[in-house]
């Protein structure tokens, strides 16, 4: 929540004068409200709403843009010049691809990039934040039309705060249906009172959010601190369920055990990264060549390269020593390239791609609770339902189990019990005499 409510407020201050820790304040405040006094009515309400803005929003920016440069060939030839086009690259990634969201969104950037390819805002020092360049582009670009810029600042925050609703009033749900619901203390309350306790807990949630998302407004680039913290946690949880169906043997204690090693792994791993660096991935070369400092710049040396200037001009002024150094090339008004981000190196576990913590959690849940599940006592086959489990893993455990246990493997006690019993009551039922129509019996 609190990264879903950061990346609006970093948009809005971009383009107003508003901190970015005051817009978040305001806008966790309106959504908090609207969660815990609408429900999940005004949940839905207003994710329909935000979601057509989001469209809108995109779409506008893009084909505006498009018309500026020129068309979409031009723009689709820049960034193919610049090599920001890569079809052919394995990208190991457990997020939902909403692919039309997710093709738009890839394309405004890549009109932003063909818009400032000779004029990188970041290297210019007009930007802090690669996030705040698409802003930047809206302001620069959109503001002679009117109303252009609060379309996409409505576009931005529809986009989240869809995301943001849905995730507190989820989690004020889950703690209440989970953790709450079948408490002594809770079971007597009156319907009226369990909603005042879901309204109380959707409230909480909305704050904490607040408090978070300034907190990630510390930790770098959103892309990178969303791909983290999602694939750290969801990468534990994804391994559960994959063990849970394609591993019979797995029992509970291996499941829990497999879980907090992987994620306490994970976690260890993302705030490494986030307190020293490393694991970034390299920055594609920028210029600056474009801009108008370094186009005037670029004549006036011109200039005073090829024409004479009178002895006393140079005795009496100091501006050309501030132009240029020893060697006759421009420097102190030349804008200066920041230094590369830093790269993977590979030499510590910090230098991880923020991209692998998904698969990494996986394959460390599978692995530990394969081995914790072997050491305790393994799951034997037809102990667990399964038409829960694959059934090739199914096939396969019951081989393994034969070849080691060196027996037959039949059906579990229960199983068994259950088909006896069944056959037993068919017996007695066959065989039970009938009553004559027409008696009566009295008990």
């Amino acid at each position: 929540m609190g990264i879903c409510l950061y990346a609006p407020s970093l948009a809005l201050s971009t383009v107003t004068k508003l901190s970015t820790w005051v817009s978040m304040v305001i806008m966790g405040s309106i959504c908090t409200f609207y969660i815990t006094v609408g429900g999940v009515k005004a949940v839905v309400y207003t994710d329909v709403m935000q979601t057509l803005l989001m469209f809108i929003g995109l779409i506008v920016v893009i084909v505006v843009c498009c018309l500026d440069l020129g068309g979409f060939s031009n723009v689709w030839a820049a960034a193919d010049e610049g090599g920001r086009l890569e079809f052919f690259k394995l990208v190991i990634s457990f997020v939902v691809m909403l692919y039309v969201l997710w093709l738009l969104c890839f394309f405004a950037g890549l009109v932003a990039y063909a818009t400032y390819q000779d004029c990188d805002p970041i290297t210019s020092n007009r930007v802090q934040k690669p996030d705040q360049i698409l802003p930047y582009l809206v302001m620069e670009k959109l503001t002679r039309l009117p109303g252009m810029p609060g379309v996409f600042v409505a576009a931005v925050y529809g986009g989240v705060l869809s995301s943001l609703s849905s995730c507190g009033n989820s989690i004020a749900c889950l703690i209440w249906e989970d953790f709450l619901k079948d408490r002594p203390y809770f079971k007597k309350l009156t319907d009226k009172a369990a909603t005042n306790v879901v309204k109380l807990i959707s409230a909480l949630a909305g704050i904490s959010g607040i408090f978070l998302g300034i907190l990630a407004g510390k930790m770098g680039n959103i892309i990178h601190v969303t791909r983290s913290v999602s694939g750290s946690i969801m990468g534990p949880m994804q391994g559960v369920f994959i063990a849970g169906t394609t591993m019979p043997w797995v029992n509970a204690k291996g499941a829990v055990v497999g879980f907090l090693v992987s994620f306490s792994y994970n976690i260890t791993v993302v705030l490494g990264k986030f307190i020293r660096g490393g694991g970034k991935p390299p920055r594609l070369p920028l210029s600056v060549d474009g801009c108008p400092e370094n186009l005037v710049n670029a004549t006036f040396a011109s200039y005073l390269t090829s024409t004479s200037i009178p002895n006393t001009l140079v005795e009496n002024t100091s501006f050309v020593e501030t132009l240029f150094d020893t060697g006759g090339q421009v420097d102190s008004m030349q804008l200066t390239t920041p230094d590369p981000a830093q790269t993977s190196t590979g030499n510590t576990v910090y230098d991880i791609s923020y991209t692998l913590f998904g698969a990494s959690g996986i394959l460390i849940t599978m692995v530990v609770s394969s081995i914790v599940s072997l050491c305790t006592k393994p799951l034997a086959p037809g102990e667990v339902d399964e038409r829960l489990l694959s059934s090739s893993s199914v096939k396969i455990y019951r081989l393994l189990w034969q070849f080691f246990k060196g027996s037959k493997i039949s059906l579990p006690n229960n199983q068994q019990e259950s088909e006896v019993s069944l056959k037993m009551i068919s017996d007695c039922s066959d065989n039970k005499p009938h009553p004559p129509p027409n008696e009566t019996h009295l008990e």
